[in-house]
């Protein structure tokens, strides 16, 4: 495991309060497998005063299975939406197998390992944005080609998380692409998004909207702290 180090511009490790330091040099520690190539990448500067990151990437026989992000967060001071002093944040990404890609049965079992989370921001708590979606009123919607689907969705920060700056929809489409985002002119801390689709032919769909808070509430462009979550609903066409 690589042991360099980054914070915040000017902030030393060494320099930084002893329960910081502690957990950093902690995660130094971690045992990890001969597979994995772990090594510091730059932590986000202005979501709390103290920050370190690390990437990880598996790596078998040359070739890239999987990689992943941790990033701990610390504020002396406390942060309400942390309940705590300190925050990780954590992200990972594989491919998987052709076979296992095709099985009819990953969707069904995929959904119901997922973490379940309140679905209100003021229980929720943390930093990212709470989506909920819904087709006709349902997670899951079946129609006939061409009926329309009434999509629905509530977005809304945590507490003193910041305010949503943006929003974009995924209808399903073999291109894989969202569809150019919706900016709001005054970031909000509540979204409500509605709006209706039909298909013209018979398959599964998944639509997803995604959308993207801000601590500050500006939508910069060359932000770096943007606070990122989508909701996803299956509409069946028969």
């Amino acid at each position: 495991m690589v042991a360099r180090h980054e914070t915040h511009p000017g902030n030393a490790a060494a320099a930084g309060p002893a329960e910081f330091r502690a957990a950093v040099e902690s995660m130094r520690r971690a045992s990890l497998r001969p597979e994995v190539f772990c090594e510091e990448m730059p932590a986000p500067q202005r979501i709390a005063p103290w920050s370190s990151a690390l990437s990880g990437d598996v790596t078998v026989d040359e070739e890239d299975l999987g990689t992943g992000r941790l990033i701990l967060l610390h504020d002396p001071a406390g942060n309400d939406a942390w309940d705590g002093t300190f925050r990780c944040v954590a992200y990972a990404r594989a491919d998987i197998d052709p076979e296992l890609g095709s099985d009819p049965m990953l969707a069904a079992v995929g959904w119901l390992n997922q973490v379940v989370l309140p679905a209100k921001g003021s229980e929720r708590l943390g930093h990212q944005p709470v989506v909920h979606l819904t087709a006709n009123g349902r997670e899951r919607a079946e129609v006939a080609v061409n009926v329309p689907v009434n999509l629905v969705s509530q977005i809304e920060m945590p507490p003193r998380a910041g305010k949503i700056v943006q929003y974009d929809w995924y209808l399903g489409g073999s291109d894989n692409t969202f569809e150019p985002a919706t900016k709001l002119a005054l970031p909000q801390v509540r979204v409500n998004a509605t709006r209706t689709v039909s298909f013209p032919k018979p398959g599964e769909y998944v639509i997803a909207l995604r959308a993207v808070g801000e601590r500050d509430g500006v939508g910069r462009a060359e932000s770096t702290t943007p606070l990122i979550n989508l909701d996803r609903v299956r509409v069946i066409v028969r």
